[in-house]
């Protein structure tokens, strides 16, 4: 894919960080926004219980002043001035007209003995069971009877009524200047007032119609949650189906409520037009996110994946890089520079592959040139060997041709491997057994055992190693079995922790393990003392029932 314009990839980042930094902005605005809507909720619940307790005060003012007045006219009542004529008594309730809209006074036996305004109907009636009768004698000081809705002037009323001389006297108090301070404080704040009396109908509200048909508020079961908790403001759904914020208050004199419906929208416009704005803030920045991530995918790690495939291939030792165009230099440029490197490392490969060829070969030449020379070698002591006529002497040539012999098997095993660092000691040690075996001409009186791992060894090993397997496994053929005695010889051979163990045991006839094996008169066990501090190894001889001897040595680390 060829691009014919190229973006700076560095640009990219940073315009994509700049974005993905607006996230914390938008995350303190969130936080900003809650810290506002329990401001506004606090200042709204603040502001209600104000107004409330302002609306109490006037209340406990009306209600004060009423009972003054009732108090005035019982005191009329009980003074000897009251008229006995029911018509001179309209001059003296005809008073107090502004606060009560009836007058009763009853006898003591709950008759009634005079109204205002007059009707004569009700003359003689008997309010006995009414509690505006009884409870003045019970209480001894002015009663608040319940609310009820009066017909009369389309208000509620409440009763008052209070003892004296002549029974009780009762007043209907018109609770219109009650509605009125209802009225003033809504329009004054814009809220919805109402208050309810101690069942829960409704006494003073905007609506008139609420009074009129005495709804109760408990008769709606969201509103009534109001009435069930404590005083406070709460969330409810308001009786014309709206979602409001209500905050309560107990007018304790009377056991009324008072509360304030406010519209839940309405308060927190504010709340609502910052979400709003925090909302769409969060479309832009998710379509920057999907932007960022659709770019990182297509321009950034589809690339990268390619060239990590690439990479991988490498090291796998596959070289051909193909070049591919992306939409950003700075991938290109590792693009280029990847295919240049792999173009390099495949030209330097070769030229190793043929170093290590040309090596191979000379190693091997050079394997195959000092075997050849000590078979030469071997060939001439056996042509010496034929003009020697002491029998030690023929001896002492036997054993060289055998030392050369196990030394030049050594070289030809290297020549042959393909690793010509090392060899296998299992499989040298098969081929030592078996041209000792010929050599000595014992195939069919010794018995050859093996218990042999395959241990691999260095060059600088593999020689000592060879010497002392040849002098071990030759001195159990020359002295073990004299006479040519039948017997067995056991070749063992393992590795443990870097550590190589061979032994050659036989059930021959046993040596004289007097002296020790480097300070004895033989040649070949000086030998294998030699070689075997070569290795840095340790030797043990045990002489019962024939004779084994192990030797043990670190390996070295052939890689």
């Amino acid at each position: 894919m060829k691009y014919k314009s190229q973006q700076s990839l560095s640009k990219l980042l940073t315009q994509n960080y700049q974005l993905i930094s607006l996230l914390p902005l938008l995350l303190f605005s969130m936080a900003l926004l809650f810290y506002v809507y329990l401001s506004i909720s606090k200042q709204v619940e603040n502001l209600n219980r104000y107004y409330l307790e302002s609306l109490s005060e006037k209340m406990d003012f009306f209600l004060d002043e009423s009972v003054y007045h009732l108090s005035i006219q019982n005191d009329i009542v009980n003074s000897a001035e009251f008229p006995v004529s029911r018509y001179k008594i309209f001059d003296f309730f005809s008073e107090s007209d502004n606060f009560f809209e009836v007058f009763l006074l009853l006898d003591h036996q709950g008759l009634v003995q005079h109204i205002y305004p007059a009707n004569p109907d009700l003359l003689g009636s008997d309010m006995s069971l009414q509690k505006y009768f009884y409870k003045p004698y019970e209480e001894d000081d002015v009663h608040f009877s319940e609310v009820i809705f009066s017909p009369l002037t389309g208000h509620s009323t409440l009763i008052i009524s209070q003892r004296n001389e002549r029974g009780v006297l009762v007043g209907f108090l018109d609770l219109k200047r009650l509605n009125d301070m209802v009225l003033e404080l809504q329009e004054d704040f814009d809220l919805t007032v109402m208050v309810l009396d101690a069942t829960g109908k409704v006494i003073a509200h905007k609506n008139r119609s609420l009074v009129e048909q005495q709804w109760n508020i408990n008769a709606d079961p969201e509103m009534g949650k109001l009435l069930k908790k404590e005083t406070g403001t709460m969330e409810v759904i308001s009786y014309d189906k709206a979602l409001t914020i209500a905050t309560r208050l107990s007018y304790a004199p009377m056991k009324w409520d008072i509360i304030i419906l406010q519209s839940f929208l309405k308060i927190y416009q504010t709340v609502f037009v910052f979400i709003a704005v925090i909302l769409c803030s969060l479309v832009f920045i998710f379509l920057l996110i999907f932007r960022i991530v659709r770019t990182t995918g297509n321009y950034i790690l589809f690339p990268v994946v390619k060239l990590i495939e690439k990479i991988k291939r490498i090291e796998q030792g596959y070289y051909d890089f193909e070049s591919f165009g992306t939409y950003y230099a700075e991938i290109n440029f590792l693009n280029a520079s990847f295919m240049s490197m792999s173009h390099q490392i495949q030209k330097r490969e070769q030229s190793l592959q043929n170093l290590v060829k040309e090596k191979d070969l000379l190693m091997r030449e050079i394997n195959h040139r000092v075997k050849n020379n000590l078979i030469m070698l071997h060939g001439l002591i056996s042509l010496q060997q034929d003009s020697v006529d002491s029998q030690e002497g023929i001896k002492c040539l036997e054993d060289a041709k055998n030392r050369i012999k196990s030394i030049s098997m050594v070289h030809q095993m290297l020549y042959q491997t393909k690793n010509y660092g090392e060899i296998n000691l299992k499989h040298f040690l098969l081929a030592l057994l078996n041209e000792l075996r010929s050599s000595f001409n014992v195939e069919n009186s010794i018995v050859f055992e093996y218990d042999l791992q395959d241990v691999f060894i260095d060059l600088s090993q593999a020689v000592p190693c060879g010497l002392i397997l040849n002098e071990l496994i030759t001195n159990s053929l020359k002295h073990g079995f004299p006479g040519g005695r039948e017997g067995k010889i056991r070749a063992h051979l393992s590795e443990k922790n870097m550590e190589i163990y061979m032994s050659i045991e036989d059930n021959g006839i046993g040596m004289n393990w007097d002296v020790e094996i480097g300070q004895s008169e033989s040649f070949g066990l000086k030998l294998v003392s030699l070689l075997r501090q070569q290795l840095n190894g340790s030797i043990t001889v045990i002489g019962e029932n024939g004779t084994k001897i192990t030797i043990n040595f670190p390996k070295m680390d052939i890689r």
